[in-house]
């Protein structure tokens, strides 16, 4: 044949595709003492701050507050946890991570100039 097939990719990757992972091994337990750590000493050991724990290697446990205290020390390597939408790209290409028994707190967080308790009265 003269002509090239000129097809598009089955599936359209990011041109930024990152490595993925549970935080687990030497790392999730590093990353845990860095956690607690600053939950003692920044935040007075806050209870709603100590619910994460190691479990078979893994880092376990979540709630919005953690999530947002972990994304702090985790921008020190360049890293970040999962969004939704990274969830849902995982859940469907990389089935292997097993994700269906760990959660990541997603939240929404509604704001708008003096009428906060109109909005939280109606939802």
């Amino acid at each position: 044949m003269k002509s090239k097939f000129k097809g598009k990719l089955l599936v359209n990757l990011p041109k930024h595709n990152p490595n993925i992972d549970i935080l687990r091994g030497n790392f999730g337990r590093e990353f845990l003492a860095e956690y607690n750590g600053r939950v003692r000493d920044k935040y007075r050991n806050n209870s709603i701050l100590r619910v994460l724990s190691e479990s078979n290697g893994l880092v376990k446990g979540s709630n919005s507050f953690a999530v947002v205290l972990a994304n702090e020390i985790l921008a020190q390597e360049g890293l970040r946890t999962a969004t939704q939408a990274d969830l849902e790209l995982i859940l469907r290409y990389r089935p292997d991570l097993k994700l269906r028994e760990n959660y990541e707190d997603i939240g929404l967080v509604l704001r708008s100039e003096g009428i906060q308790i109109v909005i939280l009265q109606e939802i």
